[in-house]
């Protein structure tokens, strides 16, 4: 598994925040090189809470306030699901997707 942070939710879908403890990440959720993450699931797309988005997202688009483009979610930037949905097995053994 790579350490490479930088790469975190774009090509690298699996990190270990903790040693020993790896965290993969919902199939939908994506950080792009520009500034934002992204749930493809939910098509919402929310300036990402890492140093230096709002300036990346100027430069890419041509905008002085990033604001104007993307809202701020600190939920889906800190890579909560915001859907509502759970993908994996509860501790109980539920299989279930649902809400």
């Amino acid at each position: 598994m790579s350490d490479d942070i930088a790469a975190f939710g774009k090509a690298l879908r699996e990190f270990a925040y903790v040693p020993g403890r790896k965290e993969v990440l919902c199939p939908y959720w994506q950080r792009t090189d520009y500034g934002t993450v992204r749930c493809n699931f939910l098509g919402r797309e929310v300036i990402d809470d890492e140093s230096g988005a709002l300036q990346r997202i100027g430069a890419h688009f041509g905008v002085s306030d990033a604001l104007d483009l993307f809202a701020i979610d600190n939920y889906l930037s800190d890579e909560i699901k915001v859907c509502d949905r759970n993908l994996e097995t509860d501790e109980w053994g539920d299989t279930s997707v649902g809400s």
